[in-house]
């Protein structure tokens, strides 16, 4: 029973994608479907009882030190995007111990890092909704940063904001002006 709900889904879907394609209003992509996992082992060489230096970044990301000396599920997230026509929606759930810099969770082992819908008009993008920042060199997911480990300007920069942005392209140069009500700094 559940094989042929799993193979009658996969149907429906395609079915579904194939149902607008020939309609130059209806045009669509997706859903898409991105998984993505990071995990690791920690181990402090120091007192794992003491409390480590004012601002250490392993403490804001592990703050109860259960996890010394232990195998750790730092992210794991699922995430779709696609798009309809004009009209684009994206979403991603974390679980694991960075979900809780997400800003979205009472326990911190679940969050919506991202859910949002965009308008792409003549010119001139909206995105309305919880989506990661323009801002910042570093992201959430570790597998998105050019380094290993965190830097110091992690601590102060946004991760995510809940609002509406509206943007375009001239010539080369991308512009955005947004308006936020609220964001998430990894310092939580």
């Amino acid at each position: 029973w559940r094989t042929a709900l799993a193979v009658g889904s996969l149907v429906l879907t395609g079915w579904i994608g194939v149902a607008g394609a020939d309609d130059e209003c209806c045009k669509q992509d997706g859903p898409q479907w991105t998984f993505g996992a990071s995990t690791s082992y920690t181990y402090d060489f120091n007192r794992p009882d003491a409390p480590p230096l004012s601002g250490n970044a392993n403490e804001m990301t592990y703050p109860s030190r259960e996890q010394d000396e232990s195998f750790n599920i730092d992210l794991v997230q699922l995430g779709v995007s696609g798009t309809r026509g004009r009209v684009g929606y994206a979403a991603k759930l974390d679980y694991g111990d960075l979900a809780r810099i997400a800003g979205d969770s009472e326990d911190g082992d679940i969050a919506l890092q991202e859910a949002f819908l965009t308008y792409d008009g003549d010119g001139v993008g909206v995105r309305l909704g919880r989506f990661t920042t323009p801002i910042g060199y570093e992201v959430l997911e570790p597998w998105g940063n050019a380094q290993a480990s965190r830097s110091w300007a992690w601590q102060a920069q946004p991760i995510n904001h809940d609002g509406l942005t509206f943007g375009g392209t001239a010539d080369v140069i991308d512009v955005m002006i947004g308006i936020v009500n609220s964001f998430t700094v990894a310092d939580q």
